[in-house]
């Protein structure tokens, strides 16, 4: 029976990687059982990145394609009666 059947979200992935990184912690757990965490948590490490990539590179390719612009907040003015022009 497969751990996950289902495909988790980005956020539930980083939320195990916090979990397994808060047991690896504890020196209560024996070497073998850190060693299975260790190597799970280097795959989730593996995975959040490969989808960190991606959402950067479609970001990228949105902002090139002219689809989305960067944001640029209006500057408010100075209370100092400084000028933004």
């Amino acid at each position: 029976m497969a751990k996950r059947e289902k495909k988790q979200s980005f956020e539930d992935k980083l939320r195990e990687l916090e979990e397994i990184a808060r047991k690896l912690d504890d020196p209560s757990f024996s070497l073998e059982s850190s060693l299975e965490l260790f190597e799970q948590g280097v795959r989730l490490g593996k995975e959040l990145r490969v989808e960190l990539e991606s959402a950067k590179l479609k970001v990228r390719k949105l902002m090139e394609d002219g689809s989305l612009q960067p944001f640029d907040p209006p500057r408010k003015e100075g209370r100092s009666g400084e000028d933004s022009d």
